[in-house]
Order: structure tokens, then C-alpha cells, then sequence
């Protein structure tokens, strides 16, 4: 079942890594677990094997049908294995729901930067009518929709969160907004960019590759768009310190 054939009659410092998770996961199994709880179990493995032992963990669960509590710092190994997933910040239980609620309808700022990362920014709400809230925000007034916490009065002060991957770069000519690019990275599938917007403002952006489109080289001027759907926006929460 968990693909350690041939390798029984090896002592433990002649498996390997992934082969000695196996192991670990076999003993427990054997078992039949009602419950089961994982404390960073991929915490010691490179990348490839992590890869790949996570397919595992996901089989061997659905195959064996047990409950398992897995706990993990890494936002992708919980949103590729979970069916249901808590967001703890200090002790305190942020949000639960499924991996898509959390990611398109996070509870808070903490959640929307938690989860997927986001763009965090601070407005202040300028008018609030239905499921959207006028934001006035680096000059600019734009309208963007309110989160699941978004409850505003005109003048308070509004935290924004936009996801990097609903930034669209191009010609700074009737942009949401200008800058310029501070730092491009080659992320395998894509290219990483941050953005100095002004006052402070660090925009990160995805990009495609060269081969698929304009690459922007560092201290190029350029334009942010997004949709005012992609914005969300909820009651300001100051950075801790």
C-alpha cells in the first residue's frame, strides 16, 4: 500500500527520506486510526519529495477513509490536501471553511494575506452603496467590493487586499495607478515583480514569461490595473509592532 516493496530487509539508515515517511505513515495505518493527527510530517524534505508525499498522504486518507488533522505552516500543503481548513493567528481561530471559500472569501486582512498572499493597502471608504464601497486610496477614488467583514461609515479607514495574480501590468496611461518596477524574479512559470506605487506603496505582480508576452525591466515606468472586483475590502487592521 505504501509502495516499500523490495526494501523491507533495509535497516532504517538505508531508506531514504521519502522511503522512511512511508514507514512512518505504514505504522500508523496498520493501525486503522479513527483520527489521525500529522504535525508537519513534510517538514524535513526537499521540495520533490514533499511533491510527491503529499499525492501519497492524499491517497492512503481517501483510500483508508480516516480523519486526519494536519497541522503545517505551508498555506499550499493545506489548500492541496485539505477538504476543510482552519486558519489559527495567536491561538485565535481566524476563519474555517473549504480551501476556495477561504482563498476567493477570506473572513479578514490576516485571512487574504494568510492564504494566498495579497496586496494589503490602507483608504478610507468615501461612500457605501449595496455590495461595494468607494475608496479613496493613493490619490485616487475606486470603487472595490467589501469582504465578508466589510461593514463601513464614509471617513473610516479601510484596508484593501488584492491579489497579486489579479494585478495586470502594462502602459501607465490611464492606469488605476503608476510606478515603478523596484525587482523582477524568473519564477519558473512566470515572472515576480514589485512595484514602488509611491508613499511607501510595494505592489506585487505576476507577469508572463518572455516567451508569452512584455517583460518589464527594473526601473521601467508602468501602469496597475485591476478589476474593482478584485479588490477587497475590510475594516483597517493596523501591522502588529
Amino acid at each position: 500500500m505504501v509502495g516499500l516493496k523490495g526494501v523491507e530487509k533495509r535497516f532504517p539508515n538505508q531508506l531514504s527520506g521519502g522511503e522512511q515517511q512511508r514507514v512512518a505513515l505504514a505504522r500508523v495505518f496498520v493501525l486503522n486510526p479513527r483520527v489521525l493527527l500529522m504535525d508537519e510530517p513534510l517538514a524535513n524534505l526537499d521540495t520533490r519529495l514533499r511533491i510527491h508525499m503529499l499525492a501519497e498522504i492524499r491517497r492512503l486518507q481517501r483510500q483508508l477513509g480516516a480523519t486526519c488533522i494536519y497541522v503545517t505552516h505551508d498555506q499550499k500543503e493545506a489548500l492541496t490536501l485539505a477538504d476543510r481548513v482552519a486558519v489559527l493567528n495567536a491561538g485565535r481561530l481566524e476563519q474555517a471553511g473549504n480551501p476556495m471559500q477561504l482563498y476567493e472569501d477570506p473572513e479578514n486582512l490576516f485571512v487574504a494575506d494568510f492564504i494566498g498572499q495579497a496586496n494589503l493597502f490602507r483608504g478610507f471608504a468615501e461612500a457605501v452603496s449595496g455590495e461595494g464601497v468607494d475608496v479613496s486610496f493613493c490619490g485616487r477614488r475606486i470603487q472595490v467590493r467589501r469582504g465578508r467583514t466589510g461593514s463601513f461609515k464614509t471617513g473610516d479607514a479601510v484596508g484593501l487586499a488584492i491579489r497579486p495574480a489579479s494585478v495586470t501590468l502594462g502602459p501607465s496611461g490611464g492606469a488605476a495607478l503608476a510606478g515603478r518596477v523596484a525587482s523582477l524574479a524568473f519564477a519558473g512559470d512566470r515572472m515576480e515583480y514589485e512595484i514602488e506605487a509611491g508613499e511607501g506603496i510595494l505592489v506585487r505582480a505576476y507577469g508572463p514569461l518572455p516567451e508569452k508576452g512584455p517583460v518589464f525591466q527594473e526601473g521601467a515606468e508602468i501602469g496597475i490595473c485591476f478589476a474593482p472586483g478584485d479588490v477587497m475590502a475590510f475594516p483597517y487592521q493596523p501591522a502588529p509592532g
